[in-house]
């Protein structure tokens, strides 16, 4: 059974979420330290001000810091193999993209490959700083087709082996679906 902590407020937000970070039991002062090492290893009931007790224990186990954490280390194997060829994870994506689609519109590149359009944006400097596309200009002055460069579809070309023996191990690494399958099970959702 587990010990209601008496806390309200910011403050006792504050201790939660620094224990929380520091992966160990709250300390609210006055001798109500839990007793577990973990908090995440623990049920932490707390009675807010409303009088209602929430079992803080629960988002240890969120799915979407788990999908935030699995992503993250997803990226950093992708990276990993892209190092070698001055690429990002986002930037080989970006110049894939345009070289099978050809050129497009930061917001329908943006939507295409469910990055925000800021993150885009920096990505998409980078590249053209090194050659890899280029704005071009468009009858409607508010939007600037990205374009491939040659220079661009060297490097994607020589990154894709790299690339590929990423993806290859990611899927037995991770247990990851092809993507296709994946994009077609969720609309059927």
């Amino acid at each position: 059974m587990t010990r209601p902590l008496p806390i309200s407020g910011v403050k006792g937000t504050a201790i939660l979420i620094a224990a929380f970070k520091a992966r160990r039991a709250p300390d609210f002062g006055d001798g109500l330290r839990q007793r577990s090492t973990s908090v995440l290893d623990h049920r932490l009931s707390v009675h807010t001000l409303t009088g209602v007790v929430i079992d803080l224990s629960l988002c240890a186990e969120c799915h979407c810091l788990a999908a935030r954490r699995n992503a993250r280390e997803i990226t950093r194997h992708f990276e990993g193999a892209l190092r070698r060829h001055g690429l990002r994870a986002t930037q080989f994506s970006i110049l894939a993209a345009l070289a099978l689609g050809g050129s497009m519109p930061m917001g329908e590149l943006a939507n295409l490959l469910g990055l925000e359009r800021t993150t885009l944006t920096r990505s998409a400097t980078l590249l053209e700083r090194d050659g890899w596309v280029r704005r071009r200009p468009s009858r409607d002055g508010r939007e600037r087709p990205l374009v491939l460069t040659a220079p661009g579809r060297r490097k994607l070309e020589s990154a894709y082996p790299s690339w590929k023996m990423a993806q290859d191990s990611a899927s037995r690494k991770f247990r990851i679906a092809p993507a296709a399958s994946t994009r077609s099970g969720a609309s059927q959702a």
